[in-house]
């Protein structure tokens, strides 16, 4: 894992070099330093090939000695830690064999005909065509029964003067269908140098506005303006709900943030490339799984999808290819408490302290074994515990 990194850091490969920028923060970096600690040390061990002629030193993998003292202060925690996962396991498979139970919704992911980039912006009549389409889909979902209808990220761009007439537009379209609908696009600040927000915005049937977002964590190279919190928790006609702009759901904390704050289901408009197709929408999965909420992720240039709080991909649809206009999808709205939700990492901190006591054990076995292997001075034997291999201690007073 760690020649890998560094090839993918090296060759600083766009498509590649995202994935470990994630695995560096949001609480990933902890667990790189577990595997190196505890994957790689603890497992690897010093160990020594006695020839005729002497003794040389190598690394092998081969199991620790089974030695009483090595047992007792080694393999019993690490029997324990596999104890621990195995009951963790089983749980866990019981778990997501038990049915979603609760309300549910008719959700509609909907595809995007934008190619916009950004520089050179498309002329007007090219990107009302797409606004168009837009709507279009919509009232077709919402026909077709859809309560909950949502854009993919960066559906369509606006500049600052028309987007009072994008938003005016979605929110009679919200009210006319009587459905929740998310809208996400892009809206230039500044040409030169390129500078746009990421916005997504959500409607009730009443024609409100429940929320106004700004992406939180941009891609890195993306210039666009970060927001500055996490969505808060909207109470809809759906249920409990929340939402999040693509690569937010990357960090594991953001996703927390969002079941903590009760959300039965997660709208998260995005926009991947292959290089990251599909296991964007593979990771999104994780972050259900973790905070017990469905998502429905509607996703430009990949893979569109429904997702219930077992990480199951109940509906999907590719934007790469193929022609249908949106994904209809029903998905539960009731969030299903989790440990991670309630207590995030710490989760982890039994099995890690189960690990560095072990690894901590270690420390003064290595310390005897090398007193142990010392060579006599005089006769160049093998010392065990300070004698001469072979040879008889000579009696104490109190033993004469």
């Amino acid at each position: 894992a760690f020649s890998q990194f560094l090839i993918v850091y090296s060759a600083n490969v766009a498509e590649e070099v995202p994935h470990y920028i994630a695995r560096s923060q949001g609480g990933y970096q902890y667990i790189t330093v577990a595997l190196i600690l505890l994957h790689f040390i603890v497992l690897w061990r010093g160990g020594e090939d006695r020839t005729q002629h002497g003794r040389q030193r190598l690394i092998t993998l081969t199991p620790l000695p089974a030695d009483p003292f090595i047992a007792t202060i080694v393999f019993k925690p690490l029997a324990a830690v596999a104890a621990t996962l195995a009951v963790l396991l089983t749980w866990g498979t019981w778990r997501v064999e038990q049915p979603l139970h609760g309300a549910s919704v008719r959700a509609a992911a909907i595809r995007t005909d934008s190619r916009f980039m950004g520089w050179p912006i498309a002329p007007r009549a090219e990107r009302a065509k797409v606004d168009d389409a837009l709507f279009a889909r919509t009232s077709e979902a919402a026909r077709a029964g859809a309560k909950l209808v949502a854009w993919t990220e960066a559906a369509t761009l606006v500049l600052p003067e028309e987007e009072r007439e994008l938003t005016d537009a979605a929110a009679a379209a919200a009210r006319a269908h009587g459905i929740e609908l998310v809208i996400s696009y892009i809206m230039p600040l500044q040409l030169e140098p390129l500078l746009y927000e990421n916005r997504l915005r959500w409607f009730s049937p009443d024609r409100n506005e429940r929320l106004a977002y700004l992406k939180h964590h941009p891609v890195p190279g993306e210039p666009a303006v970060p927001g500055a919190a996490p969505a808060p928790l909207l109470h809809t006609s759906i249920g409990p709900a929340s939402a999040a702009i693509c690569y937010d759901f990357d960090f594991p904390e953001l996703g927390r943030a969002l079941a903590r704050s009760g959300a039965g289901i997660v709208v998260v408009p995005s926009s991947d490339w292959s290089g990251i197709d599909p296991v964007h929408t593979h990771m999104a999965a994780l972050r259900a799984i973790e905070g017990g909420c469905s998502v429905l992720r509607p996703a430009r240039w990949g893979l569109t999808g429904g997702i219930d709080a077992h990480g199951t991909l109940v509906g999907q649809m590719t934007t790469n290819g193929g022609d249908e206009p949106f994904l209809l999808v029903t998905l539960p709205v009731a969030q299903r408490p989790t440990l991670y939700a309630a207590l995030g990492n710490l989760v982890l901190v039994p099995l890690v302290g189960i690990l560095l006591a072990g690894l901590f054990a270690l420390l003064p076995v290595r310390a005897r074994r090398e007193r142990n292997r010392t060579t006599s001075a005089v006769t160049g034997a093998e010392l065990q515990d300070g004698i001469p291999v072979g040879a008889v201690a000579a009696p104490s007073q109190g033993d004469a």
